[in-house]
């Protein structure tokens, strides 16, 4: 009897340890399908300032509006695994004058990498030199779809997707990174959502309510609302037919804007989370059906004192909405059908101009095409004042590469053109 109660003890004792083990093992597995960041700071090497023989130049002049366009630095992709990313997403920060730049690898595999250039404006502030400082980040087994940093929380909040070993687990993820004054990672916090991957994300600082809200889409129909840390979850979803593409949020008034695959709008806002108040078709009725690839919105703070929202819409041209997302200006009503795959904007700087806004949007094939604004929006149609190619200059290979995404800011226009990595031309009014 004794003996029995030996064996049975020790049986006892091998399935206790089999099942801590097993539940370490699932422990570890769900570790390693969360994203994990790390420092490389490896921009210096990945950098090259364009001389000025190899600059693809435009200068126009028109009446008293000239301005030109010239290339003066390339950033190529960082190598992940051997394997070289794609540059897919900028955001800029006005608090401490970076950009930020997102990789992800193409085709099936993971991983992405984020580049925190600070730049010099105006560069002679820093001896002549554009940039002051460079830092940058990598993940190997999550893909970054779209970066933004959060001025208030000063975090970067990424979304994109990572690899999963469920079959019926959800591949987004949301996260919140950290960074200290010296580039290190000092926190991480994930959030899982639904969907295959995150398409889009946005942050806003309310004033009224002292705290900051993210807002977040899948690629299918959901948009998601989380506090600054991803709690207070709320889940407005759209029809169960809807893919959406991208994200924006009005600074002042807390209005939510989306963008599905059809080029249709909604309109939801911050205080009232519950259902979307307003639809619009930017598309026109015999488009309609046809998938949208890679079609971002934008705020646009305009000289009238109103927020206006543009919106990419590839072969489509473009389309800018007044604040409650009707419709002010279409490209097709006065261009001929172009794919614009991305479209930016800032208040010309220009003498004698200060009546006009200047819109910047890229074609498929690498031409930037340039806008006047008559009017601040107040007159129809906007004046195309001149084109850059990027096939002008040296070191660019446009063979199998896109623009993913164009950012005026300052004095620099940013290009995030995809296996190139990201090219910097130099706005000189």
């Amino acid at each position: 009897m004794e003996r029995l109660q030996i064996v049975i003890a020790i049986g006892m004792l091998l399935c206790l340890t089999a099942a801590c083990n097993v539940m370490s093992n699932e422990q570890n597995r769900d570790d390693q399908e969360e994203p994990n960041f790390e420092v490389t700071n490896d921009i210096e090497d990945r950098i090259t300032y364009i001389n000025s023989k190899d600059k693809g130049t435009v200068t126009v002049s028109k009446n008293s509006n000239s301005f030109s366009l010239s290339a003066i630095a390339k950033i190529a992709p960082p190598s992940l695994g051997g394997t070289f990313s794609r540059a897919t997403h900028l955001s800029f920060d006005d608090q401490n004058n970076q950009l930020h730049v997102g990789y992800k690898m193409f085709g099936v595999e993971y991983g992405g990498g984020i580049d925190i250039i600070e730049l010099a404006q105006p560069a002679s502030s820093n001896g002549g030199n554009l940039i002051s400082s460079l830092r940058s980040i990598a993940s190997s087994n999550f893909d970054v779809q779209e970066v933004r940093f959060d001025e208030n929380e000063e975090a970067l909040y990424v979304g994109g997707a990572v690899a999963v070993k469920k079959e019926d687990d959800s591949p987004a993820r949301l996260v919140k990174v950290e960074l200290n004054n010296s580039g290190n990672i000092i926190g991480q916090k994930t959030k899982k959502i639904s969907g295959n991957v995150v398409k889009s994300i946005v942050s806003r600082y309310s004033p009224g309510k002292s705290s900051t809200y993210v807002y977040a889409v899948n690629d299918l129909n959901d948009l998601h609302q989380f506090d600054a840390n991803f709690g207070s979850e709320k889940e407005l979803s759209a029809p169960d037919d809807v893919e959406f593409r991208s994200v924006a949020v009005r600074s002042a008034s807390g209005q939510v804007f989306t963008l599905d695959r059809s080029g249709i709008v909604r309109r939801t806002n911050e205080s009232a989370f519950n259902k979307f108040k307003e639809t619009i078709s930017l598309l026109p009725g015999e488009q309609l059906g046809n998938e949208l690839s890679i079609a971002r919105l934008q705020i646009l703070n305009s000289q009238t004192g109103s927020d206006l929202l543009i919106a990419a819409l590839n072969e489509n041209g473009f389309s800018i909405l007044n604040s409650t997302g009707s419709t002010v200006w279409n490209s097709q009503e006065s261009l001929n059908d172009e794919n614009y795959l991305s479209v930016t904007a800032h208040e010309s700087s220009t003498p004698g101009n200060s009546g006009s806004d200047r819109i910047y949007t890229a074609r498929a094939g690498g031409v930037i095409d340039v806008f006047d604004v008559p009017n601040n929006f107040r007159s129809k149609g906007l004046k195309k004042v001149g084109s850059f190619n990027l096939a002008d200059v040296n070191g660019i290979n446009l063979s199998g590469a896109q623009v993913n995404q164009i950012l005026v800011h300052g004095d620099y226009l940013y290009v995030a053109n995809s296996s190139d990595g990201v090219v910097i031309l130099k706005v000189k009014n």
